[in-house]
């Protein structure tokens, strides 16, 4: 059961008939370096667009929760852009199809939260950097290219000393 940690965070609530934490969509930061930009969560991408429509006939709730943290009064994404990018795009084309009807309908109910875990505040964006990597089911999806790249900008803020200890790397980065 969720505790009763949660009801000061602005945005948010924990759905009463499910349990889940909720957070609303609008609310939440995406994380600036992010590698799944912009293609893979672009509409014209056929896998994007699947995984849109997926969520769409499963109700239009994510089903697995998106990973974020609560810093300043702001919500942060760690780990779920597409998820959320997902969510944004069913709510565009719901607006788009409701702004171009010649039937006088009442407008849509929107997709305002999202399911969520609360995660630490990380200690700084390697902290960051570095649960991305670990999460292999993020990770693991990135191209070659895209998981290389986003690696070595992680490794370059590594301290001196952690850069020669590859152990100590593949338990940080999963790698």
């Amino acid at each position: 059961m969720i505790t009763e940690q949660y009801k000061y965070l602005s945005d948010s609530y924990i759905d009463q008939e499910t349990n889940k934490f909720m957070v609303s969509i609008d609310k939440i930061e995406p994380y600036k370096d992010n590698p799944r930009y912009p293609y893979e969560t672009d509409f014209k991408n056929p896998v994007f667009r699947d995984f849109v429509m997926n969520i769409f006939r499963a109700g239009r709730i994510n089903h697995t929760p998106i990973r974020v943290y609560y810093q300043n009064k702001r919500w942060f994404l760690i780990e779920g852009h597409r998820r959320l990018e997902a969510l944004k795009t069913i709510n565009s084309f719901l607006k788009e199809d409701w702004e171009n009807s010649i039937d006088d309908v009442e407008e849509p109910s929107y997709i305002k939260y999202a399911y969520a875990t609360k995660e630490p505040v990380p200690t700084n964006d390697l902290s960051v950097r570095l649960q991305m990597l670990s999460q292999d089911s993020t990770s693991s999806n990135w191209d070659q290219v895209k998981r290389f790249q986003f690696f070595c900008d992680t490794y370059d803020m590594f301290p001196k000393e952690l850069k020669t200890d590859k152990t100590a790397i593949k338990e940080l980065t999963g790698l």
